[in-house]
């Protein structure tokens, strides 16, 4: 009763009921409504279908389940619908009959609702039982798209050609049936010598598309051919056509690719790889130069090339003011440019990713420059939401995707929900074991829950695997910590100060802790040492400035510094244990640093866990495996 059958079926979140069918619903089933929770913000029932949302890959019948979820609620939504319009129109025609058709309207409710509820939890139940049970599903068909070779030496031509590798790309991503190889992981032929055999060898893919193109004028000419990974052609094209027929032939380049490997063309694929950036092809040509400009810029970091590509991208919606990927490319460009004034910047740089959303909501950069942004500006709830709407994208590449992944552990980190951020690092890990970024951020989670016996272990497993690294002096030195030992402290500056800059760079913060144990044992002129060599790399981050003058003796100083301060989590509970803070751990000014942060962090954690249960923030495992290849 209650609805709760359903509960114990699936819970789901679909799209708000209405108020008065809620109201209707709650009224004839004798209690409130439990069994569906209507509070997921997707764009409609009525929608179209988008392929990008679901990952129909990773289920075993490949459908859209949220779709199929709404298909169901809007037929029960029609029947109640229907049950009021003749309701209404039996009332109007027979007035003798106003006495008793109350009575006969309930029960006639209550029957075809109770059906319909059921149908729904049916549905749901199948839904669900499909998508989780395994089964046998034919092994993935694996194709890297290879560099476009450029006939000439323009850069429009240059543009052109690494404007129609990144759309096939994309496009062949959007098929279940195929891998597509990340293009992060075969630029690196662009210029190689290697036989196609040797490329698919080191790519470990079934197929490779190569091809070239040339732009004369108006007028285009590109040439494709598939290979298997013997290097013998299965399909090859040539296309002489004039600039406006581009979409075109991208699609069609598109699905003979796939129809050549078999791959299941459906009525949404079919949309998504149809739709066309803009119908402005001036617009196009230079979006296409102010993303080469852009690529450039990333290469060498040459501000001329970023500048170059804000003008060429500006200029382009100057010609097409609903061109979703330019404003989308824009966004990101600025979130570099002006990433000394992201305060005085934030509304333009959001104004910009959200037309490109709200032009097509499937544009990937746009969610990825507002997760940057909101995570830059310490605002956790948004840098989580913006970094799952990115992760939705099927044709993430998979740099990008490790990117948005390690953002949100570092979110998690920093709201202290060590839970979920070591889930996520010990997936990461799975995929690639030695990436001491990764084995860093574990240290200082594990660090922060002070659970030292899991350190032990991870530093064994270093030392049989990296035992230089500079990560196990980092155990050691949190391990020393934690134990109050100062000998050990100053064993670990020691040790680092034999390691090589990039091994040695997660101590910098640690300078002052580090000086302080050495004055501690009469070593002054070696603590001076250390807190020159360290001091320097630190910046004007007020935790670490307090640290200096605590060090220094200035202790109103260093309070004065923590007045106004926030950290996250594993600041906080460093502060708890940091020695050099000891003499004034028990001032007012101390404990409100620490209060302070404390129930800020709590709070935060508080509101994203609800968040997350309303919906609003998808917190999900993640199967990286099936996202990274």
């Amino acid at each position: 009763s209650n609805g709760n059958i359903v509960n114990r079926i699936l819970p789901v979140r679909i799209h708000e009921l209405d108020s008065v069918d809620a109201s209707l619903l709650a009224s004839e089933l004798g209690g409130t409504i439990r069994s569906v929770d209507f509070i997921y913000k997707a764009p409609g029932v009525n929608r179209p279908l988008q392929p990008a949302e679901i990952h129909p890959h990773q289920n075993q019948a490949k459908v859209f389940y949220r779709d199929q979820v709404n298909k169901v609620a809007n037929h029960v939504k029609e029947i109640i619908h229907a049950l009021r319009r003749s309701n209404v129109n039996s009332t109007a025609k027979s007035p003798e009959v106003i006495s008793i058709q109350p009575a006969r309207w309930k029960k006639s409710l209550q029957i075809i609702v109770s059906i319909a509820v059921l149908f729904l939890a049916g549905a749901l139940f199948f839904i669900w039982a499909t998508a989780s049970q395994p089964g046998e599903t034919k092994p993935l068909v694996s194709i890297a798209v290879l560099p476009f070779k450029l006939i000439g030496n323009d850069e429009e031509s240059a543009a052109i050609a690494d404007g129609i590798q990144e759309a096939i790309q994309r496009n062949l991503s959007q098929f279940p049936d195929l891998k597509v190889k990340a293009r992060t992981h075969v630029e690196r032929f662009r210029q190689a010598s290697k036989s196609a055999t040797e490329i698919a060898r080191e790519l470990k893919v079934d197929h490779l598309l190569e091809g070239s193109a040339q732009k004369i004028g108006n007028t285009i000419r590109i040439t494709v051919r598939l290979m298997d990974e013997h290097a013998d052609v299965i399909w090859s094209q040539h296309f002489d056509r004039k600039f406006e027929d581009v979409f075109i032939v991208l699609n069609q380049i598109s699905q003979s690719v796939a129809n050549s490997l078999k791959a299941k063309l459906t009525p949404e694929i079919a949309y998504q790889i149809n739709r066309t950036p803009t119908q402005n092809f001036e617009a196009f040509d230079l979006y296409l130069r102010g993303k080469q400009a852009s690529r450039r810029f990333i290469e060498t970091h040459n501000l001329e090339s970023l500048d170059l590509a804000l003008d060429l991208l500006n200029h382009s919606i100057q010609l097409d003011s609903s061109f979703a990927s330019c404003y989308a490319c824009l966004s990101g460009l600025y979130l570099i440019k002006r990433m000394d004034s992201l305060s005085s910047s934030k509304d333009y740089i959001v104004k910009l990713a959200n037309r490109a959303l709200a032009i097509d909501s499937s544009v990937v950069e746009a969610n990825m420059a507002l997760s940057e942004l909101y995570f830059l500006l310490n605002d956790d709830v948004n840098s989580l939401r913006y970094t799952y709407e990115a992760l939705e994208d099927v044709a993430l590449d998979s740099i990008s995707t490790m990117h948005l992944i390690d953002r949100l552990t570092s979110v998690y980190m920093r709201i202290g929900d060590s839970d979920q951020a070591l889930y996520l690092l010990d997936e990461l890990l799975k995929l690639d074991p030695l990436n001491q970024d990764v084995l860093h951020n574990k240290i200082i989670t594990l660090a922060a829950e002070h659970q030292m016996n899991q350190l032990t272990a991870l530093k064994n497993d270093l030392t049989n695997h990296m035992p230089t690294s500079g990560l196990i002096q980092l155990i050691n030195f949190h391990q020393a910590l934690e134990s109050k030992n100062i000998d050990g402290i100053i064993t670990v500056y020691q040790n680092i100060k034999t390691l090589e800059a990039d091994k040695a760079k997660w101590f910098t913060q640690y300078g002052a802790i580090m000086a302080f144990g050495m004055r501690e044992k009469k070593m002054n002129a070696e603590a001076e040492l250390a807190l020159d060599r360290l001091e320097g790399q630190l910046g004007d981050e007020p935790l670490y400035r307090a640290q200096i003058e605590l060090y220094r003796g200035a202790n109103q100083r260093a309070l004065e510094f923590l007045a106004n301060e926030t950290v996250g989590w594993y600041n906080l509970n460093l502060s708890l244990v940091n020695p050099i803070m000891e003499v004034i751990n028990q001032t007012e000014g101390f404990k409100n640093f620490i209060d302070r942060n404390k129930i800020k962090i709590l709070n935060l954690r508080e509101r994203v866990h609800q968040l997350e249960l309303r919906g609003y923030l998808p917190k999900r495992d993640l199967a990286l495996e099936t996202v990274i290849e």
